[in-house]
């Protein structure tokens, strides 16, 4: 895909960078490039599988002193984020779009940071008490044996 916009942001050492909804690996994004693109990918969930189900152009930047930035493209196209892969001193986030709209999110910590993002985006309504219970996903486990014994675990 051919990318008509590109924003750089800097990256100090020690900064942390979170967010962009359901990736594989760690919590702290930094250093890897993700793809904001929603798929079902029937393969092996490692730590390197990119894109996956919840694709949240949402990130938020943590600064070494404790202050926060947060970044929320409301751009709905296959956009990419670079979190220092390419360049470890940059955010690079890029989009086939010639014209986006970006929020900038700040602070000072990070609290006020998803404060207002929540008030930017809403919130969604808490859910009945009947939905909130205990889920289990029989994915990784490969027999029915393997399923009926974590069952019994309950």
């Amino acid at each position: 895909m051919r990318m008509l916009a590109t924003m750089e942001f800097p990256l100090q050492p020690g900064d942390r960078c979170f967010g962009l909804g359901e990736k594989t690996g760690f919590l702290d994004r930094r250093g890897r490039k993700y793809t904001m693109w929603n798929t079902d990918d029937a393969s092996p969930h490692i730590e390197t599988l990119d894109p996956m189900y919840v694709a949240i152009p949402w990130l938020v930047h943590l600064e070494r002193d404790g202050s926060a930035l947060g970044l929320f493209l409301d751009d709905p196209t296959g956009t990419e984020w670079d979190l220092g892969a390419g360049d470890p001193g940059k955010v690079v986030v890029s989009t086939p779009r010639a014209a986006v709209d970006l929020y900038l999110v700040v602070g000072p910590d990070l609290g006020d940071v998803v404060r207002r993002y929540a008030a930017l985006t809403g919130t969604m309504p808490l859910p009945p008490k009947w939905a909130i219970g205990y889920q289990q996903c029989r994915y990784s486990y490969m027999s029915a044996d393997r399923v009926r014994e974590v069952a019994r675990e309950f």
